[in-house]
């Protein structure tokens, strides 16, 4: 709470791996917008759901990939779950995906198959720039950053 009043007093301020952690991120919002002057600017980055690192999860064999780590991040956020929340609070006004997805399946693969690095999987990760981009304009990235500005 303390660090909420502190932040809440500048014009900015930016949450960057922190509303995945928290127990009630709708109460975080809640005391930001009531503690943010009105044109105050939000900015939150958060893991996003679904996406190729969900898939690379479930895909897994047990194993559990960075942003979807339990207990320590309790909630995973889609990018309709990030608007209701901010809804009436904040105006979206910027909102952006990225990730690593696609490295995290081919890592995936190497790893359940068993197989060492070879040329063939050096060459298919040397693709993974240009295959995210893909996956995060199919809506497939695994982190969303958004900017929103208090509303009235």
């Amino acid at each position: 709470q303390e660090v909420c009043r502190l932040l809440a007093r500048n014009d900015i301020v930016s949450l960057f791996n922190v509303l995945e952690h928290v127990d009630e991120p709708s109460q975080m919002v809640e005391y930001l917008y009531a503690s943010m002057k009105k044109g105050s600017v939000l900015v939150l980055e958060v893991p996003r759901h679904p996406s190729a690192a969900s898939f690379a999860n479930l895909t897994s064999g047990g194993k559990t990939y960075r942003h979807l780590v339990p207990p320590a991040h309790i909630s995973i956020f889609s990018e309709k779950s990030m608007e209701t929340l901010l809804c009436g609070k904040f105006k979206i006004i910027g909102k952006w995906g990225f990730g690593q997805g696609f490295a995290d399946m081919v890592n995936n693969a190497m790893f359940l198959s068993g197989k060492e690095e070879n040329d063939l999987y050096l060459k298919v990760l040397k693709c993974s720039n240009q295959m995210q981009r893909v996956f995060d304009e199919a809506g497939l990235s695994d982190s969303m950053i958004f900017v929103a500005v208090r509303e009235e």
